[in-house]
């Protein structure tokens, strides 16, 4: 009896089409990936964007802010100046010190939103924080950041977490240049499009290979980003341009960047990009209409 099978002529040919078709849904499967990563984004900074308000509710109108008003940032990325809110807060950092991940974890810390909420699977340098993993001896209620730095391990690994690690998001910019100058977080008086959150600052991403070229952020393949406004809308920006219109131009104000002059009231459709988290250049905002977002460095230093 003669043997059926497949031919080599026939055998070429399914092969070819699978290829073909390989080619053809490989694509689209990562686009969709993408669009679905964008949207568990949006989703995010959406709930975010509910308990802060709710946060703002319960705290006498303040958005989530640690150390009060007089908070100055340092060369090592931690607010070093500050007057905390009570003496357990002033102390429970180490050296004094807080981060800007440090006011997202209030929202933790509280019971007004879990951890999970603020990381973005496209941020690939993100995790999600896991107090076990951040070693913490207590519960979340106790702690006030997602984590605090690693340290030597057994083996000659490391333990722990770094706060930026944890958090995908920057945050308006909630501290004052330095204890005399008066610094303009966000607030009930703020005007309800003000850009409050956002995916993480290009210029302050440990993956960014260029900082000073970069313009959108890394995690949505730098299409855009999800950019949350004061009165809680989401919308997916595809350029940092989305802040308040800067007098005398037909420009908006750039999210990821500070600066500004008085003549056109400090917004600034350029402005300066920070190199990293506590630079030495002037971090806080001198107008109340320069809308800058800013994140922890994902790894403490740079």
């Amino acid at each position: 009896m003669k043997r059926k099978g497949f031919t080599l002529i026939e055998l070429l040919v399914v092969i070819a089409i699978i290829a073909l078709l390989m080619s053809i849904l490989v694509p689209a499967l990562a686009k969709a990936r993408t669009l679905a990563y964008r949207l568990l984004c949006k989703t995010n900074l959406a709930g975010i964007g509910k308990v802060m308000a709710l946060y703002a509710s319960d705290s006498e109108e303040e958005y989530p802010r640690t150390g009060g008003m007089g908070a100055v940032w340092s060369d090592s990325g931690h607010i070093t100046t500050w007057v905390g809110r009570s003496l357990s807060e002033s102390a429970a950092f180490n050296d004094g010190t807080a981060t800007i991940t440090s006011c997202f974890f209030l929202l933790v810390k509280y019971g007004y939103a879990t951890p999970k909420q603020f990381y973005c699977r496209g941020d690939e340098a993100a995790r999600i924080f896991k107090a076990k993993e951040a070693q913490l001896k207590y519960p979340l209620a106790n702690a006030w950041d997602f984590g605090g730095g690693r340290k030597p391990g057994k083996g000659g690994g490391e333990t722990g977490v770094w706060p930026g690690e944890c958090v995908s998001y920057s945050y308006h910019m909630p501290f004052n240049i330095d204890v005399e100058m008066a610094g303009f977080p966000i607030s009930e008086a703020s005007r309800e499009d003000s850009p409050l959150c956002a995916d993480r600052n290009p210029h302050l991403d440990i993956d960014a290979q260029n900082p000073d070229l970069a313009a959108n952020t890394l995690a949505h393949e730098g299409d855009g980003q999800n950019v949350l406004y004061k009165d809680t809308h989401v919308l997916f920006e595809q350029t940092p341009n989305v802040g308040h219109p800067v007098p005398g131009s037909d420009k908006l104000d750039n999210i990821w960047t500070y600066g500004g002059v008085a003549i056109t009231g400090g917004g600034d459709p350029e402005g300066t990009a920070p190199t990293n988290v506590g630079d030495g250049y002037p971090i806080g905002r001198t107008f109340s209409n320069d809308a800058y977002l800013v994140n922890e460095y994902q790894n403490g230093k740079k």
